[in-house]
């Protein structure tokens, strides 16, 4: 039946790549001693409440530019059981060949999906060995399971179906007793606020998840879907491992990032290149000319955090893949050369809450006398 599977699913991707699909490389910049991975760690399929069959996922994380997914089906809940026989593996082993195929990382996983009177408890979770072996009644020995088989769990969705995200009392017993090392604080363009602040103060992975159910639009339609970027030493299963348990995440989801301000900034340095640091005023031209390339998928907003009283700059956005021209005025500006930090704030970039990223952007200016 598997390699009848395989022979589909090959069939299909022969059709796919027939009729013009792309591969929209989504470029994010290795930083100092990492790569840098976009994942995707909460899918589902037909073999849950999905509506795509398991290849079709691998598909479009190829055509998005992911380098790493996770198909995530509950344990709990077969939407179409009496049309498809239930098997919480079955998912990850058709989709498994085309994913090896096409270069995409695809990890073992599962979702625990349990319900409590006033609030919702769901877990993936990831790099499970046996999926069915996960099941139990009891929410915490279902995820005694999967730590039991060396999982990485994330909670997910926090805030959802309730009026905002808590503490919940299964949350906090499942936390101290070392059940879960990961927080979704994004989930299908929904952000939970109140979750933020317990990335730094439990320790917890930051994790950005589309959850998705329904087919994923393309990017032209639907713009940058919600990621997972993973720190990682080796570009390989092993190393998405280590790099998750090491906390080496950040999420990006709707134009935003959240994450440590050790990777945010290391992100910047490697995406940003100042073309024309040194720059000569001319007589009698209060304006002049600095360019930015940015060589990243990342749009980088900013207002200026820092800046001599005598230069005048808008804020504004550089954009993803793009050389930005910077026109600052100068306003009386002393005579002479002037070397010093240009800051901004990268307000798109959040590194604890309430707090965004500050980069320095260093400029020689020599004004004539």
């Amino acid at each position: 039946m598997l390699r009848n599977a395989r022979v589909a699913g090959l069939t299909l991707i022969a059709a796919w790549i027939a009729a013009g699909q792309v591969r929209n490389p989504l470029p994010v910049p290795p930083i100092p001693g990492y790569i840098t991975l976009k994942a995707e760690f909460h899918i589902h399929t037909v073999f849950s409440d999905g509506f795509v069959w398991p290849t079709t996922r691998v598909q479009e994380a190829w055509r998005d530019g992911l380098d790493v997914i996770s198909i995530t089906d509950h344990l709990e809940y077969q939407r179409f059981k009496d049309y498809i026989k239930p098997d919480p593996g079955r998912s990850y082993k058709i989709a498994k060949d085309l994913a090896d195929e096409l270069g995409i990382l695809l990890v073992p996983g599962v979702e625990i999906t349990k319900h409590f009177p006033t609030y919702p408890a769901h877990f993936t979770a990831l790099f499970v060995t046996d999926a069915a072996g996960v099941f139990a009644d009891d929410l915490q020995e279902s995820l005694r399971r999967a730590k039991a088989q060396g999982a990485f769990v994330v909670w997910n969705h926090p805030g959802w179906s309730v009026d905002k995200a808590e503490w919940f009392p299964a949350i906090a017993k499942a936390y101290d007793e070392g059940l879960f090392q990961g927080l979704e604080i994004g989930n299908q363009n929904h952000f939970y606020p109140e979750a933020w602040p317990w990335i730094a103060e439990k320790k917890l992975a930051p994790f950005a998840t589309g959850d998705w159910h329904d087919p994923v639009e393309p990017k032209e339609l639907a713009g940058v879907r919600p990621i997972t970027l993973v720190f990682a030493k080796t570009a390989d299963l092993p190393g998405v491992k280590e790099a998750l348990f090491a906390r080496r995440t950040a999420a990006w989801m709707s134009g935003q990032v959240w994450g440590a301000e050790e990777y945010l900034q290391a992100l910047w340095s490697a995406s940003i290149r100042i073309q024309n640091p040194v720059l000569h005023a001319r007589n009698g031209n209060t304006e002049i000319l600095f360019r930015l390339k940015n060589s990243s998928a990342f749009p980088f907003r900013y207002k200026f955090h820092n800046k001599p009283a005598w230069l005048r700059v808008d804020d504004g956005m550089i954009g993803p893949e793009t050389l930005s021209l910077f026109k600052p005025a100068l306003m009386h500006a002393p005579p002479g050369t002037h070397k010093f930090n240009l800051e901004l704030e990268i307000t798109n970039f959040h590194v604890a809450p309430g707090r965004n990223l500050v980069v320095s952007v260093p400029l020689e200016i020599t004004v004539p006398e």
